[in-house]
């Protein structure tokens, strides 16, 4: 199972380096935020491996959106509110009680 840590990683996206927002796929299927994509020249070349995607003709918006990535983001927003209700400093979640590590 991937830490919390990995799935930031998974959902970043390449070029303003947050949780991606509206991700979109690229023709190279690497995902880059809407507004991101809005701000690059055309054609559209990919942060991560420099192949081209053409723009649709309905601009960005004709782009696929990359719901795995969404999902992700939102389980991540997810973990991380219930990370902050438990208190968690380091990332982890301890018994209420004694403290220690679940299954330990």
């Amino acid at each position: 199972m991937a830490d919390l840590a990995e799935m930031r990683r998974e959902a970043e996206c390449p070029v303003c380096f947050e949780a991606c927002v509206d991700p979109r796929c690229l023709i190279c299927l690497h995902t880059v935020c809407f507004e991101c994509l809005q701000l690059m020249p055309v054609p559209l070349v990919c942060p991560l491996c420099r192949k081209t995607t053409p723009m649709p003709a309905d601009g960005v918006q004709g782009l696929l959106k990359n719901f795995y990535i969404q999902k992700l983001v939102d389980v991540i927003a997810i973990a991380e509110a219930a990370l902050q209700k438990a208190g968690s400093v380091d990332g982890t979640v301890r018994c209420s009680e004694c403290g220690k590590l679940p299954f330990v």
